[in-house]
């Protein structure tokens, strides 16, 4: 099935998990490309509501969608084709920012190497392609930062998400992704 002709629906790619995902891109019914392109969709959907992703690195997916298709290991890794976010607290994507929610770190030089953990999402499969919000240092019990301002909870928008995984929380409970880095 091309991806010029099918996008998935909303519905459809919420009613998966990472599991389902793995599945349908291993059988060929779904795309990494189509996965990530309905997370993206429902990132901007979303996202204006509940503020849960700070930080958008759609061109980091694709340079990496584009490497594994002319590597042919676009289907390779226990999670192939799932998009990720990782939470902006001490974690490094090259070429991006990592604020820790803080106006101090807000103009500091991307950074120059992936974190262990970054290396290992992407040796899984995963499509990284944002980053998450957390209280500054990940320090209150709220959701909120001078920087990125409230993460409110998808399910009740009045509420902070609350913790320094709010962001990551946000995403998952409101469909961004299946999984996000807390």
């Amino acid at each position: 099935m091309s991806d010029e002709r099918y996008q998935l629906s909303t519905g459809d790619y919420l009613a998966l998990d990472a599991t389902a995902m793995v599945a349908a891109v291993k059988t060929g019914e779904l795309t990494p490309r189509m996965l990530l392109s309905a997370a993206q969709a429902r990132c901007d959907a979303v996202n204006p509501l509940v503020n849960a992703v700070n930080m958008r690195h759609d061109e980091h997916a694709n340079s990496v969608l584009r490497a594994r298709h002319h590597a042919g290991s676009e289907l390779l890794g226990a999670l192939a084709g799932v998009p990720m976010l990782l939470k902006d607290l001490n974690t490094y994507l090259t070429g991006t920012l990592t604020t820790n929610g803080s106006r101090m770190l807000a103009d500091t030089p991307p950074a120059t190497r992936n974190s262990t953990i970054v290396q290992r999402y992407e040796a899984a499969g995963m499509l990284i392609f944002g980053k998450t919000t957390s209280p500054e240092y990940g320090l209150t019990t709220t959701t909120e930062s001078s920087l990125w301002g409230q993460t409110r909870n998808p399910w009740s928008l009045a509420h902070s998400a609350g913790g320094s995984s709010g962001g990551a929380a946000a995403a998952v409970a409101a469909g961004i992704v299946p999984v996000a880095h807390a």
